[in-house]
């Protein structure tokens, strides 16, 4: 498929085929920005994007860490400017949504009695539209271990914990180093099979990049318990540091010390690489400055955590 200034033509190519931009019996409507396209017999996601390029940037982030996550390609579609991904479920798996997850356990007695103990009414669950609350209140590392664990005892089948939360915690970790402030339960998933129950990939940060500090903000992102939740990404990161094992501090300072300014830089070359095509230089250095603002505020944390282990 050609390219336009980086951007694969969906357009185009649909002209050449069918002689038309928009082929009903290809192309799904989800929403006003979100379509299913059907292209030669495989399911493809295109979504609108004012910066489409957070995407493929946040790809390769994720790549570099170690995460598995959803490949995304710039695209133009209907004159609009986006993304594109391949449909990566697999026929043979089952899809759990985080936020399905949480809103089991939110209805349980056992969490009931939880956030009773901990001081919270139930109507503090239930306020927010779309399933907010699932994502603000208890979208938190220690609700989620409860609530995978609660889910898989119900339904008598055996897990490894351990595995799927540290996999959870390196999306955490993630998270917090490409400044994601879209990282609500829908966001992430489980996926079961006869081999198991593993966490599935990850995909949606086109809210990465973004500096949104401050109380509440950003609100839809990875906790660690109540103690966090809300206050923002950083003090979230000192709650994290104050209450983990040895293990996944150190992995945080791994990862954290892997992704340099000078490795940052090559993974924008690498996105290039791919499209074919420069980013926009008022888009790199934006990037640039926004990785820059966020390592030198975590530098701030971590200083001050290793300061108080003295």
């Amino acid at each position: 498929m050609k390219r336009i200034n980086g951007f694969l033509n969906i357009d185009s190519y649909f002209i050449k085929n069918y002689k038309k931009k928009y082929v009903n019996e290809f192309v799904k409507k989800v929403s006003d920005i979100h379509y299913i396209i059907t292209i030669n017999g495989r399911n493809y996601y295109f979504k609108k994007l004012k910066n489409p390029y957070t995407e493929l940037l946040a790809y390769e982030v994720a790549a570099f860490l170690g995460l598995k996550s959803v490949s995304y390609d710039l695209a133009i579609f209907q004159n609009m400017y986006g993304v594109i991904s391949e449909d990566f479920k697999d026929k043979n798996f089952k899809y759990v949504s985080g936020q399905d997850i949480l809103f089991e356990y939110s209805r349980s007695p056992r969490c009931m009695t939880y956030l009773e103990n901990m001081g919270l009414e139930q109507t503090e669950v239930n306020d927010y539209p779309n399933n907010a609350p699932y994502s603000y209140n208890i979208n938190n590392l220690e609700i989620i271990w409860q609530a995978i664990e609660y889910k898989y005892k119900q339904l008598g089948i055996n897990i490894d914990i351990e595995k799927i939360m540290n996999e959870l915690i390196l999306i955490f970790i993630f998270n917090i180093l490409v400044m994601q402030n879209d990282g609500m339960s829908q966001n992430w998933v489980l996926e079961e099979s006869a081999y198991g129950v593993n966490v599935g990939l990850l995909y949606d940060n086109a809210e990465a990049f973004k500096f949104a500090e401050g109380k509440h903000s950003p609100q839809c992102n990875f906790s660690t318990n109540f103690n966090d939740v809300g206050l923002g990404t950083y003090a979230i990161l000192e709650e994290f540091l104050k209450i983990s094992d040895k293990v996944y501090v150190d992995l945080f300072k791994e990862k954290f010390n892997m992704l340099t300014e000078d490795v940052f830089l090559k993974l924008i070359q690498r996105v290039e690489y791919k499209i074919e095509c420069s980013i926009p230089n008022e888009i790199k250095t934006y990037y640039l400055e926004m990785f820059r603002v966020n390592r030198e505020n975590i530098k701030q944390v971590l200083s001050k955590f290793d300061k108080s282990r003295i």
